[in-house]
């Protein structure tokens, strides 16, 4: 069997949602359950690291470095994040190769 690949999904806020005002209480639910599955997902050892730029949300995207068993798989994962089905995170997943991690 292969060893897992690393991807990099980058998410960024749908743009009603790039303003304060446009939030619903939804919305923020999902942006909980999708904190709740990363630290699931890191604490399986899938996410080696996940957050978001400190930036306004009309700039701010957020980036997680996670394995999976191929592209396939892993836009699969990516796309049935809790935001990205209930609309409030567009994902891009990108094949990733770790060059440097601390000891």
């Amino acid at each position: 069997m292969d060893a897992p690949q690393h991807f990099l999904a980058v998410l960024r806020l749908v743009e009603r949602l790039r303003v304060a005002s446009g939030w619903t209480k939804a919305d923020e639910d999902a942006v909980e359950q999708h904190f709740r599955r990363l630290q699931e997902a890191a604490q399986a050892g899938t996410v080696l690291f996940a957050g978001r730029t400190d930036e306004p949300f009309d700039v701010t995207i957020g980036l997680v470095v996670f394995q999976a068993a191929d592209l396939a798989a892993a836009k699969a994962w990516a796309e049935a994040d809790p935001t990205v089905v209930r609309d409030v995170m567009t994902v891009e997943v990108h094949p990733y190769r770790l060059a440097v991690t601390r000891p």
